[in-house]
C-alpha cells in the first residue's frame, strides 16, 4: 500500500511506461498533422518574471499565478521574482 508520500502531487499523475508511449504515438501524430498546415513547434520557459504576469487583470488575474520564492542571496527575504507562467499567452507576445 502506497503511503501518501509516495503519491505525485494532487492534480498531477505519472505515466508509466505502456501510457507514456501511447501518449507519445498521439503526440507525434498531432505534431506530424500540424506541421503538414504549416505549425511550428515552440517550447518556452514554464516561469516569467513576476512583473510581466501581475498587475495586468486585477486581483482574480493575480490569483491564478504563483510565485517562485528568490534564491541565493536573497531567499532569506520571502520574496518572489518569478512565477509559474498558467497559459502561452506572454510567449506567444513576445
Amino acid at each position: 500500500m502506497a503511503t501518501d508520500s509516495f503519491l505525485p502531487p494532487s492534480g498531477t499523475r505519472d505515466f508509466l511506461a505502456a501510457e507514456s508511449d501511447v501518449r507519445e504515438r498521439a503526440f507525434a501524430t498531432v505534431r506530424e498533422v500540424f506541421g503538414r498546415f504549416g505549425f511550428q513547434p515552440l517550447q518556452t520557459p514554464a516561469f516569467e518574471r513576476l512583473e510581466v504576469l501581475t498587475g495586468k487583470y486585477g486581483d482574480e488575474g493575480d490569483k491564478l499565478v504563483f510565485k517562485i520564492l528568490r534564491r541565493g542571496e536573497h531567499e532569506a527575504t520571502g520574496e518572489a521574482d518569478l512565477a509559474l507562467r498558467y497559459d502561452h499567452t506572454v510567449p506567444l507576445a513576445q
